[in-house]
């Protein structure tokens, strides 16, 4: 394995996060190597049985700077991606359209509890009647933070996107 492409690792139990050098085979690391803190690192090898994290990559922000959704490719367990939903709250700040009150923050962090239930829920309902939705494999919550580790469908074959879809496609 390159210097530079190794997240982390877990270790007897312990885990640790190498440093990661920050050039073109990395950039997909880039503003998220900090917030893969060892009990959010433990949390997604706890989950998946992985030995290691081999490299991440952001897919998306998530709505008002409330986190990022994060690709983590593994080694060692059983699967060998997983998607992270990492939640955090944003520093308190001016939105240009004052969308930044308590309320709204109230109902995005509602909106989020009710997401990680229905994963935890209802996903496996959804996999028994044949339909094709990622399947929790954990959720960590605390005051300033949710995570979602959730199974990967690019990794089960699911990789295509449509920009536009007809009825046809449907």
């Amino acid at each position: 394995m390159s210097p530079g492409v190794l997240l982390a690792t877990r270790r007897g139990g312990g885990q640790r996060l190498a440093e990661c050098a920050y050039s073109a085979a990395t950039t997909t690391f880039h503003g998220y190597i900090d917030a893969m803190n060892p009990g959010l690192v433990e949390t997604v090898l706890g989950a998946t049985g992985a030995q290691t994290i081999l490299d991440a990559t952001v897919i998306q922000s998530l709505w008002s700077g409330y986190g990022e959704i994060v690709r983590l490719r593994l080694a060692g367990g059983l699967h060998e991606s997983v998607v992270l939903k990492h939640i955090t709250a944003p520093e308190a700040g001016n939105h240009p359209r004052g969308w930044n009150t308590s309320l709204s923050h109230q109902r995005k962090i509602r909106s989020y509890q009710v997401e990680a239930h229905w994963y935890q829920g209802y996903a496996n309902q959804c996999a028994e009647a044949g339909c094709h939705v990622p399947q929790c494999l954990a959720v960590s919550a605390s005051e300033s933070e949710t995570v979602l580790v959730l199974t990967d469908l690019d990794a089960e074959g699911f990789h295509l996107r449509r920009d536009s879809a007809d009825i046809e496609d449907m």
